[in-house]
């Protein structure tokens, strides 16, 4: 009976660990559709690390978005030069005069053929690909 009692004790731990990882650390996602080839394909699992989501660097790949995330390559920092057509444009420090808060700061990431900006603070983490299991 004490025997019982210290592996559901020593489970229950576990399974509370394991949830606490998930959640605050990493966790596996399921690539849903093809648009950063090569990097990533349909069907890779790769691995969203939760810890610092906001250090990235140029050519990081992040996930962002708020009820469905999105995954896309950083092409440019806060502060960087881009090109539009034929303009040029930089990419602003802060979002405003008023504001000194880092995760107002935008990121141009690539998504797929599209470019769009993402403010820091909707950065979830960044992503390693791990592998992929579809076999056919």
């Amino acid at each position: 009976m004490k025997n019982i009692i210290r592996f559901i004790v020593f489970l229950v731990v576990a399974l509370v660990v394991l949830v606490l990882v998930r959640m605050y650390v990493c966790t596996v996602v399921t690539v849903g559709d093809n648009q950063l080839v090569p990097d990533l394909v349909v069907g890779d699992r790769a691995l969203l690390y939760r810890l610092a989501p906001r250090s990235v660097e140029r050519g990081n790949l992040v996930a962002f978005g708020d009820s469905t995330l999105s995954i896309g390559r950083v092409k440019a920092l806060p502060g960087d030069t881009i090109r539009v057509d034929t303009l040029q444009y930089q990419i602003p420090d802060t979002c405003c005069s008023r504001c000194d808060c880092e995760g107002c700061q935008l990121l141009l990431v690539q998504v797929g053929k599209k470019e769009t900006l993402v403010k820091r603070k909707q950065l979830r983490g960044r992503v390693y690909r791990l592998f992929n299991l579809n076999l056919w």
